[in-house]
């Protein structure tokens, strides 16, 4: 369990150094000129958070199963160096070897919390490439396999914008709608309005 906490403490290391790179180089843009730059910093924007959770759910796990060591830690820190992997090959620019990191940890450690964040992280890549149909079908799957996951909202927002990439209005529409009656506090509503509009 002391590696799984380290190799969470080096996650959230990295991902806060990498966010704070990214949000500092970008340049200010028009949401609606450019839906993938939007979709993109949601999720540079989204990665700190999501390592908050990410060590929450740890001590979570770690506080319910006590001393307890096995197969499921051995699994979770297995799919937490694959995904800090993952994480350096999307930042040195090296997709195609991300993407391949990603989807072996959704298909080998479907149980853990990194198939969660891989699904997500995967389909920002996917929209970012114009692969917007595939994008579609993870953030579909996703919700298929965890209807309960803390990063429910995220897949759904990443949904909208990826129907709204893709042109396809009715769904955008429905699944806009879907996410403003789910979420009515988000703050995420506005863009999606703003950027549904614009379709």
């Amino acid at each position: 369990m002391k590696k799984v906490v380290f190799v969470l403490s080096v996650v959230f290391a990295v991902c806060l150094f990498f966010s704070a790179a990214a949000v500092k180089a970008e340049e200010p843009e028009s949401v609606i000129k450019s839906p993938e730059n939007t979709a993109e910093k949601a999720e540079v924007k989204e990665d700190g958070k999501g390592t908050e959770k990410i060590t929450e759910k740890a001590d979570l796990k770690e506080a319910e199963d006590g001393d307890e060591a096995g197969e499921e830690d051995d699994a979770d820190e297995d799919a937490a160096i694959l995904y800090l992997k993952a994480q350096s090959l999307l930042e040195n620019e090296i997709t195609q070897k991300a993407e391949d990191e990603f989807k072996a940890i959704i298909k080998n450690y479907s149980l853990t919390w990194w198939a969660e964040l891989s699904y997500v992280r995967l389909a920002g890549i996917e929209m970012k490439s114009g692969r917007n149909a595939s994008a579609i079908e993870l953030l579909n799957d996703f919700s298929g396999k965890y209807p309960e996951s803390s990063l429910k909202e995220k897949a759904d927002y990443s949904l909208c914008i990826a129907y709204i990439l893709n042109k396809d209005k009715d769904s955008a529409k429905k699944a806009t709608e879907g996410f403003i009656k789910k979420y009515p506090d988000s703050k995420k509503i506005k863009e999606v309005k703003k950027l549904l509009k614009e379709l």
